[in-house]
């Protein structure tokens, strides 16, 4: 049980990870066009969204491994 609950708080990690590319993405693109801002937000929401898809992605390989039992 102890697997599954990990994989629980993963997503919640990724999901957390991607709130955040949400969040700065759109305010970094209205920034740069507004303001005339440099793209830091827009960067940082897009390596936010790449890390949560990665995360995500090495979840389901642990889930894959607990459900069959070899964790």
């Amino acid at each position: 049980m102890d697997g599954k609950k990990n994989l629980v708080a993963g997503l919640f990690a990724m999901a957390g990870f991607m709130s955040y590319g949400f969040i700065f993405m759109p305010i970094g693109i209205l920034m740069e066009l507004v303001l005339g801002a440099p793209p830091y937000f827009v960067l940082v929401g897009a390596i936010s969204m790449v890390t949560s898809v990665f995360i995500l992605g090495l979840y389901i390989l642990t889930a894959k491994s607990v459900m069959k039992g070899n964790a």
